[in-house]
């Protein structure tokens, strides 16, 4: 969400779309997730669960997990050589962190987002 403002304002754009750009991420990453909960099922059905040595296992339920994490290396390779990091302003990061600290708990509408946004995507990956 922090990369997406400050590569926002480094391109030079107003903001204006951000709320809508924050919504559709939502709606994709729910989407996102029913797709690939779907995905993963015809995987698992394409092989019988097969032991091959002691412990390790190819088909059945375990595809989706071998499959993600091919998906996994492509995005990591995509990500490498096309994402731009965004450091921040250079700072001493102990006096930011405690500064950081500080709006959390004195600013109530602060902590009640990072509460509740917290406890949306913890019950998103509970069930």
């Amino acid at each position: 969400d922090s990369w997406l403002v400050s590569e926002c304002q480094r391109q030079g754009f107003d903001g204006t779309q951000l709320g809508n750009t924050f919504s559709l991420a939502y709606f994709g990453s729910s989407v996102a997730a029913i797709a690939a909960g779907q995905f993963g099922e015809v995987g698992a059905n394409l092989a019988p669960l097969t032991k091959v040595g002691d412990g390790m296992f190819y088909g059945g339920y375990v595809t989706p997990f071998d499959l993600s994490n091919i998906v996994l290396l492509f995005c990591m390779a995509y990500i490498t050589t096309y994402w731009t990091e965004n450091y921040g302003q250079a700072t001493d990061k102990k006096t930011s962190s405690g500064n950081a600290f500080t709006l959390i708990f004195t600013q109530k509408k602060i902590l009640l987002c990072g509460l509740v946004a917290s406890s949306f995507e913890s019950s998103m990956f509970i069930f």
